[in-house]
């Protein structure tokens, strides 16, 4: 695939523009919340609801639990992020 980056004259290609994928310049709470909305689609739930998808009936109960293990700490993760700007806007807001 060829690039005209802002500013580029020629479609070059990434690699010859030195340019970096999305997921590169994610922090690593951006890749969390990216991972948990992927792995709570993978078992058939939508990330924009506050609950855990159930078992999918096709899906064996070791599969589910690992991808749910992982799912938890995806979701740990990024509350600390959420924990973080909470006690960075307390800290703004008692000047």
């Amino acid at each position: 695939m060829l690039h005209l980056p802002l500013g580029g004259r020629h479609f070059w290609s990434r690699r010859a523009y030195r340019l970096a994928y999305a997921s590169q310049r994610e922090t690593i709470h951006d890749r969390a919340l990216r991972r948990a909305g992927k792995l709570c689609r993978r078992l058939g739930g939508d990330p924009a609801d506050d609950t855990y998808p159930a078992k999918p009936s096709r899906m064996r109960w070791s599969t589910y639990n690992r991808i749910m293990d992982k799912l938890v700490a995806a979701d740990r993760l990024d509350d600390e992020r959420v924990i973080m700007l909470a006690a960075r806007l307390k800290l703004i807001g008692s000047d």
